[in-house]
C-alpha cells in the first residue's frame, strides 16, 4: 500500500511531534501538568485524522467526530486542574469524556455529531470563562500582587479557538460546494492556526512567574463568611434596625482606619506579595473584617486598595529623589515594571511618564 502525504499531512505530523516535546517540557513542572490534557487529546485526534486521511482506518469506521466533544472538557479540566489544588487525574474528571465515547456509534451521522460537538464546546467555553472570573476575583480580594497573576491570556486563547473551531466548521460544512484545492488549502490554514494558538499557550503558561493556588479556600471561607453573616442577620433583626446599621458602619469605619495606620505606619504596603492573611497576622483583624471594611469603606477590593498605598508613596517621593521611578516603585512594594505602569495608570488616569511631565 502506497502512502502519500499532503501538505497538511506533514503538518500534522510535526503537530503531533510537538505536542509530545511539550509534555516531556512540562512534566518536571507539576502545576503546569494539566496543560497534558489538550495535548494528548490533540496527539489522539491528530492520529485519528490523520488515519483517516490516508484511508488505513477510514472504511473500517469513522471516529474523528468525537474528537469535538472533547475539545471543551479538555480545556476546561486544563484551566481547573492549574488554578485548583487538585490531582491531575481523577475519576471526576474522566466522566467529562463520556458523552464523547457515547458519540462513537452515531459517526455514521457526521453532521449530528459536529452539531452536538459545537454546543458542547460553547458550554464548557462558558464554564471555563466563569471559573477564570472566579480566579481573578479570588485573587483581587486576597493579594497585592494579583495584577501578575491575571491569566486573562487564556481567554483570549479560548476564543482564538472557538473562532477556529467556528470556521472550520464553514470550511466543513461547505464541502460538497467548494473545491477539493479550496477545502485542502482550508484544513491546512485551519490546522496551522491552532497549532500556532497551542504553541502559545505552551510558551504562555512557561513564563508565567506565578498563579493563584487559594482558590478554594477563598471560596470555602465565602460560603463560612455567609453563613456568619445570616447569623449576624439574625440578631441584628431582633434589635433595633438604626442602631444596629448605625453602629455595623462605625465599626467598619473603625477598622479601616485602624488598618490603614498601621499599613503606613510599618510599610506593609512595601512587601511585594502581601496578601490578606498577611495584614490579618499584621493587625490582629480577622480577613473577612479586613476585606469588609476595604469594600463597604473604601469602596474597593484589597489588590486596589494596596497598590493605592504603593502609588501614593511613589507620588509623594518623586519630588525629593533622583532615583528613577521604576526604582521608586519597586521600593514601594511593586514586583515588576508592567504591574506598577497599570496599577498607577489605574489609579491617577495616566502612565508615569504622563504624570511626570505634567507635575514638572
Amino acid at each position: 500500500m502506497i502512502i502519500s502525504l499532503s501538505i497538511t499531512n506533514l503538518l500534522q505530523c510535526i503537530y503531533i511531534a510537538i505536542c509530545v516535546f511539550i509534555i516531556f517540557a512540562v512534566w518536571p513542572l507539576r502545576r503546569l501538568r494539566s496543560i497534558n490534557y489538550l495535548l494528548v487529546l490533540v496527539i489522539v485526534a491528530m492520529s485519528f485524522n490523520l488515519l483517516e486521511e490516508l484511508n488505513i482506518t477510514r472504511e473500517y469506521y469513522l471516529i474523528t467526530p468525537i474528537f469535538l466533544l472533547a475539545k471543551g472538557p479538555a480545556f476546561f479540566l486544563f484551566v481547573q486542574k492549574l488554578i485548583y489544588r487538585q490531582p491531575i487525574i481523577d475519576r471526576s474528571a474522566l466522566l467529562h469524556f463520556v458523552p464523547m465515547l457515547l458519540a462513537i456509534p452515531f459517526t455514521q451521522w457526521p453532521q449530528m455529531v459536529i452539531a452536538v460537538g459545537t454546543m458542547s464546546q460553547l458550554i464548557y467555553a462558558a464554564l471555563t470563562y466563569t471559573l477564570i472570573r472566579r480566579y481573578h476575583v479570588a485573587s483581587y480580594a486576597t493579594q497585592s500582587n494579583a495584577f501578575s497573576l491575571s491569566i486573562n491570556w487564556i481567554l483570549v486563547i479560548l476564543a482564538g479557538f472557538l473562532v477556529t473551531e467556528v470556521v472550520d466548521l464553514i470550511r466543513l460544512n461547505s464541502q460538497p460546494y467548494i473545491s477539493l484545492e479550496s477545502n485542502l488549502i482550508g484544513q491546512l490554514v485551519m490546522s496551522l492556526i491552532s497549532f500556532l494558538l497551542l504553541a502559545l499557550l505552551a510558551l504562555r503558561l512557561l513564563h508565567q512567574a506565578e498563579f493563584f493556588r487559594g482558590l478554594s479556600e477563598f471560596e470555602e471561607s465565602q460560603v463560612n463568611n455567609t453563613s456568619t453573616q445570616l447569623t449576624d442577620q439574625k440578631v441584628i433583626e431582633q434589635s433595633e434596625p438604626s442602631d444596629s446599621l448605625t453602629d455595623d458602619l462605625e465599626s467598619e469605619q473603625l477598622i479601616f482606619d485602624e488598618l490603614k495606620k498601621v499599613l503606613l505606619a510599618e510599610k506593609l504596603y512595601a512587601i511585594p506579595r502581601l496578601s490578606l492573611t498577611d495584614v490579618s497576622k499584621a493587625t490582629s483583624f480577622l480577613e473577612r473584617d479586613i476585606s469588609r471594611a476595604i469594600n463597604l469603606v473604601g469602596k474597593t477590593n484589597f489588590c486596589e486598595f494596596i497598590n493605592q498605598l504603593r502609588v501614593d508613596s511613589v507620588i509623594k517621593q518623586l519630588p525629593l529623589t533622583d532615583r528613577t521611578i521604576l526604582e521608586v516603585a519597586l521600593e514601594s512594594g511593586f514586583n515588576s515594571k508592567s504591574s506598577f505602569n497599570a496599577a498607577f495608570k489605574r489609579a491617577t488616569s495616566m502612565t508615569p511618564s504622563q504624570f511626570i511631565k505634567n507635575n514638572t
